[in-house]
């Protein structure tokens, strides 16, 4: 999870045309076409969606990031695990970063 990211909004206008030009590049080549059909049937969804962004795209704005981020990223959809850390210590190490503000976090 990212945290304290900006989303500019012209950040969406600077990427459109890199974006277009690599669509367009990897739907007209045969061996990218079945890397992606196989990507798909490997790892069926979630994970299965295309490597490639598609165009035009289905998130136009960082509004719409903005929206999803707060929509989607909460303690319901978000778990911290740690390995070779003491529990009290990772409670607290969490409490003071910047995941403490995600919303409902304990």
């Amino acid at each position: 999870m990212v945290t304290r990211t900006l989303y500019n909004p012209w950040e969406f206008d600077a990427v459109k045309s890199t974006v277009q030009f690599e669509s367009k590049l990897a739907s007209s080549c045969a061996t990218t076409l079945l890397t992606e059909k196989l990507h798909n049937v490997a790892f069926r969804s979630g994970l299965g969606n295309s490597l490639y962004a598609e165009f035009p795209a289905a998130i136009t704005s960082s509004k719409q990031v903005k929206e999803y981020a707060a929509s989607n990223l909460g303690t319901d959809t978000v778990s911290i695990v740690g390995t070779g850390i003491e529990t009290a210590k990772l409670v607290e190490l969490l409490s003071a970063g910047p995941l403490a503000k995600v919303s409902g976090a304990s």
